[in-house]
């Protein structure tokens, strides 16, 4: 079972439709995982969006659930700290211990950079 927000890996460019842009192709190809989107997808398959470098960088797809090799749920990443120095991980270090007895996760870029490592929040211009 999958669940909005949840991140997946497993997706593969042979699974991006005809259409997709070449940085859609370079971020599966780097084992980067996907994210549970809200909305229908076709029998056996789940909704997804890809996400690339930049921000305007997020492609609608379709991902076959036979292929899920690994699901990260957003409330997993509640206690995965980053000594990253930007704003967003500086307010959840600082909500944590709030939070403490709440059912809670981390979604967005501030979960992507969590569960993968790879820095995907930035700084305010």
């Amino acid at each position: 079972m999958v669940n909005a927000h949840d991140l997946l890996w497993g997706m593969t460019p042979a699974h991006a439709p005809a259409d997709a842009p070449t940085w859609v192709l370079e971020a599966l190809g780097a084992g980067h995982p996907v994210v549970v989107r809200r909305a229908i997808a076709a029998p056996g398959h789940v909704a997804v969006g890809v996400r690339g470098r930049l921000r305007e960088q997020r492609f609608a797809a379709e991902m076959p659930l036979a292929a899920v090799q690994r699901r990260v749920a957003p409330e997993a990443l509640r206690d995965v700290v980053s000594l990253r120095d930007v704003p967003a991980l500086q307010a959840l270090a600082q909500l944590r211990s709030v939070l403490v007895h709440e059912a809670w996760g981390v979604s967005g870029s501030a979960g992507f950079e969590l569960a993968t490592g790879i820095e995907a929040l930035h700084r305010p211009e």
